[in-house]
This record gives structure tokens, C-alpha cells and sequence, in this order.
């Protein structure tokens, strides 16, 4: 069987197991890159059984020397053929797993930049794009993704219950989550000047469909710059700056957030878990009972 063939099984695998589509389109992208740079290699169209440890090795070393890329895109890249080469032997398509010994790269631990409330609520006001701005908005009072966000439809929104419903999460997961007063208040304000009525989608272009995270990132990297800013903040940053402002208030605890988040195992939403400096000095004051001075 060709490596090309075995590689529309594999997705069409994804398909049915109900992975998300930011999911499948990461994979078919990633197997695409791997397909191309070994065929180059070969100088010939390849044989999935063909496909040799050396192959994979050589490509990661393409990727990092040629690519420049780091240690988390390359783990991807290793998850991505992993799981490949393990449905192609499950499936008896190959003999063995080239891919078995390959071992995902360490990544330095380092505390993600996320805004405060107090920056949080600046970014969003100097962010003027009519769709962009409540787009951010929703983030920041929800902790949803990115690809979560683009992918909410206006029947996704409970108004009445005060219910937001993100039907496809990561790994293909649904959660419910409750609307907060100002979130409810801002979606009010929103939903009748939608600038493309007829689209599904909650935040959507008439001339482009859907806002591009790409385009979301840019504007809030834009705001960052015209408040004088040195620290720029993705859209991911605002999941962490939702999950940091709930567990610092101390009404929500682990696994409320792990619900919030969509996260299956609590671990994950430890990484969260964010210290400042002012929290240190607080928990030190209120631990010796003295003055941190």
C-alpha cells in the first residue's frame, strides 16, 4: 500500500472517532509534511511498509535544522506519526512500528505571560474591530479556546437559560458553560449587529466567513502596542488570565475550572495555576505572620 493511501485510511479513522476538525486538519497537514519530505527523499512515490526509523529520524532532523523548529511543534510532529504508525500496525498495514522509539524532545518549564484584570480590561477596550472585540471579550469570560470561539453558532447560545454550549472541544469533548451577567449583557449587545446576519456563526465576516485566529492575535497584539505595551498577549493567554481570575478570587476551586476549561484530567488544569509575586508575599505575610519587609 502506498504511504499516500494509508494516510486517507488513517484520517478518515479521525473521522470516525469523532476528532475535533482543528484536530483533523493539524494531522492531515503534519502526515502531508511527512508524505512530501520522505517521496523527495526516495525520489520515487513510497511504500507505506518502506517507511524505516532512519526516515523519521531524518525528517525530525529536517524539521529542526532546516525548519528551525522548536521542541513543542516537533513533540506535535512525533504525536502525529506515532499515532499513524500505531493505527497502520493495529490495522495490519505494516509489520512493525518504525516510530516506536522515538522519544519527544524536554521543553524548558516557564510561566506563561497572561493579563490581569485590570490589563485584561484595557486590552479589550483598545481593541476597535467591531467582531474581533467581542470575540476577545468571550475568551476572557469564558476560558474557551480559540478554535472554540470560531466555531460557536448563534443556536450554540441559550440566552434565556443563560447557557453557552461549545458542541465540538478538544478531542471532540461538548461542555455547557454558564453566562455570567457580563457576558450575557455583552451578547445582548452584540447578536443584533452581527456584521454577517446570514451566517451560522457567531463571529463571521461577510466577504471572509469566520475570523482567522491569525487575524484575532494580530489585533490584539496591535492593542498591546498602541497601550505602549512591551508584553504582547495571544488569545490563548486570556484561558489563563479567566482560569487565574477564578481560582485568585477563591470562589471556584481545581475542578470547577477543569470543567470550565473542558479539560479531562485535573493536571492539565494545574498548569493554570499561575503565582504572582503579590500572592507569594501574601501567603508568606499570612504563613509567619510578619511583615515580607
Amino acid at each position: 500500500m502506498k504511504l499516500d493511501q494509508a494516510k486517507v485510511q488513517f484520517l478518515e479513522h479521525l473521522k470516525k472517532r469523532k476528532r475535533s476538525p482543528v484536530t483533523q486538519e493539524g494531522y492531515e497537514r503534519d502526515l502531508a509534511m511527512f508524505h512530501r519530505f520522505v517521496c523527495i527523499r526516495a525520489n520515487m512515490e513510497v511504500e507505506l511498509e518502506d517507511v524505516r526509523e532512519e526516515d523519521l529520524q531524518a525528517y525530525l532532523t529536517h524539521l529542526e535544522d532546516h525548519r528551525h523548529y522548536k521542541p513543542a511543534s516537533l513533540n506535535r510532529h512525533i504525536t502525529v506519526l506515532r499515532s499513524f504508525f500505531q493505527f497502520c500496525l493495529r490495522e495490519e498495514l505494516v509489520p512493525k512500528d518504525p516510530s516506536v522509539r522515538m522519544l519527544t524532545f524536554s521543553i524548558p518549564s516557564k510561566e506563561r505571560a497572561y493579563p490581569g484584570p485590570a490589563d485584561a480590561e484595557k486590552l479589550i477596550q483598545a481593541i476597535h474591530h467591531p467582531i474581533v472585540r467581542p470575540l476577545v471579550e468571550l475568551l476572557y469570560l469564558t476560558g474557551l479556546r480559540i478554535s472554540e470561539a470560531r466555531d460557536l453558532k448563534v443556536e450554540d447560545l441559550d440566552m434565556e437559560r443563560r447557557r453557552l454550549y461549545v458542541r465540538c472541544g478538544k478531542g471532540g469533548k461538548a461542555r455547557t458553560i454558564p453566562m455570567s451577567a457580563e457576558l450575557h449583557s455583552m451578547l445582548q449587545s452584540y447578536l443584533p449587529r452581527r456584521e454577517a446576519p446570514v451566517s451560522p456563526y457567531l463571529f463571521s465576516t461577510k466577504r471572509a466567513g469566520r475570523v482567522a485566529a491569525s487575524f484575532v492575535n494580530e489585533k490584539m497584539h496591535q492593542a498591546a502596542a498602541d497601550l505602549g505595551w512591551k508584553q504582547h498577549y495571544s488569545a490563548h493567554s486570556l484561558r489563563h488570565a479567566f482560569a487565574t481570575r477564578l481560582l485568585h478570587q477563591g470562589e471556584a476551586n481545581l475542578v470547577h475550572v477543569q470543567k470550565l476549561l473542558g479539560h479531562t484530567n485535573v493536571q492539565t488544569t494545574s498548569i493554570y495555576l499561575h503565582a504572582d509575586m503579590e500572592t507569594l508575599e501574601d501567603v508568606l505575610n499570612k504563613g509567619w505572620g510578619g511583615d515580607a519587609s
